[in-house]
């Protein structure tokens, strides 16, 4: 625009205006217009010329132009539900149950790996690495132009992997294990036909939670796009166990009638808590929102692995008397173990999404987490054991099955399906 006015004539004159469609074309005709009324239009004319250049950029730098979708519902309070539909790595165990073909005859050599005619049943495999459902939701509140506060929480339905077998149906099932005192391959039998009656149930369980406290900081932003920086607190917690029922009924002459059942449970939990940063951006074409999630979180991860065995033998009177230890959980290695480890959580995440109205968005995204040092169930058993230390124990015998704590990672992946509301 070039505007000039000629001192001494008549008429106060303003020169042509360069492309009056644009805003600054209409504000040099409003203030044409103006003086040659002055008592009138000035004062007007030069407050609109004031206040107009705030909706040019705001304190972010955001053209407005890009941001006239938005309405002033879309300022308040954002909530957002998703639904997931995750995969999770799952833990590694031993074997854990075995049989042989149906026509073996020596309970000696039933269920012993290493033997022709041994089938594993359960373990030397991964658990828990199925698909499984869950939640996450969000709330989030500005508190400034370019400041929000954002808390997050998510978790992953209890999975659970469930075993059985034995029973009445004559099959054989046994628990392998490595005899230290003989030093080979050996099996307590669970069922065999004519020597022993009975059913091994084996169950395994898995949790996942997330909590995330954030704020939100708008750094740079232009037309279209959005970068934004999250600090703030994360908390994860993944809570496992494997357990064990075996329940058998000797049919020999010797010990006809008497039971024994024998348990043993191998829980472990882990609680992160640190501090994290990252990076979300976002993209927009149309009505269509393109988001990118970079997150890592540094803390301390605080791992417990709990060891419990037990065996209550029943005499054919009814009489019943119990034992510490089990099968695999024996006096060398029951109890409980903590330990505290430097660990990180990262977290990446697509998402799309497209507005369902003004107060309403729909998502789709993709997310992707690790969690660098946990302890899991499978890792902890110890197959090295002394058949000695077997209820009731006789003395002397090795301390084993030993006590472990091992250390391993974690991930997480899968779907999610989201709806938002904004007030």
């Amino acid at each position: 625009m070039h505007a000039h006015m000629s001192r001494g004539a008549s008429q106060t004159r303003i020169g042509p205006v360069r492309n009056a469609g644009s805003p600054w074309g209409k504000i040099a005709q409003k203030i044409e217009a103006a003086v040659a009324n002055p008592a009138k239009n000035v004062q007007p004319a030069l407050k609109e010329v004031v206040i107009q250049p705030s909706s040019i950029d705001d304190d972010c730098g955001t053209c407005s132009a890009c941001l006239s979708s938005q309405t002033p519902s879309c300022l308040g309070i954002t909530i957002k539900s998703e639904g997931l539909i995750w995969w999770t790595d799952g833990f590694d165990t031993p074997p854990l149950a075995t049989t042989s073909g149906n026509g073996a005859t020596d309970p000696n050599s039933a269920g012993v790996l290493g033997q022709p005619d041994t089938g594993i049943l359960f373990g030397d495999s991964e658990i828990n690495n199925n698909m499984r459902a869950g939640g996450r939701y969000t709330i989030s509140k500005p508190l400034g132009s370019c400041l929000a506060v954002e808390a997050s929480y998510l978790h992953l339905g209890r999975k659970k992997d469930y075993f059985s077998a034995g029973g009445s149906d004559g099959d054989i099932v046994a628990r392998p294990f490595l005899n230290v005192e003989l030093e080979e391959e050996g099996s307590g039998l669970t069922s065999f036909p004519d020597i022993s009656s009975g059913t091994l149930e084996i169950k395994a369980t898995s949790a996942f939670n997330l909590l995330d406290l954030s704020l939100r900081r708008t750094v740079c932003q232009g037309c279209g796009f959005r970068v934004n920086m999250l600090a703030g607190y994360r908390y994860g917690e993944l809570d496992e166990n494997l357990t064990f029922r075996d329940f058998n009924e000797p049919l020999t002459e010797l010990a006809a009638g008497t039971t024994f059942t024998i348990h043993d449970a191998f829980d472990t939990n882990n609680k992160f808590h640190g501090g994290q940063l990252g990076l979300l951006a976002e993209v927009q074409q149309n009505c269509w929102t393109f988001e990118f999630l970079m997150k890592i979180a540094l803390g301390n991860s605080h791992s417990t692995v709990n060891i419990n065995g037990a065996t209550l033998i029943t005499s054919p009177d009814s009489t019943s008397e119990s034992f510490a230890g089990g099968f695999l959980a024996l006096p060398s290695n029951i109890g409980q173990v903590s330990q505290d480890e430097l660990a990180f959580i990262p977290e990446f995440g697509l998402t799309v999404s497209r507005p369902l109205g003004c107060r309403w968005q729909m998502s789709l995204g993709y997310s992707f987490l690790y969690w660098s040092r946990v302890v899991r169930p499978g890792n902890q058993i110890d197959r090295n054991v002394d058949p000695r230390q077997f209820p009731p124990a006789t003395t002397p015998n090795e301390p084993l099955p030993a006590s472990r704590f091992q250390l391993t990672d974690f991930w997480a992946q899968g779907l999610r399906l989201g709806l938002q509301r904004t007030w």
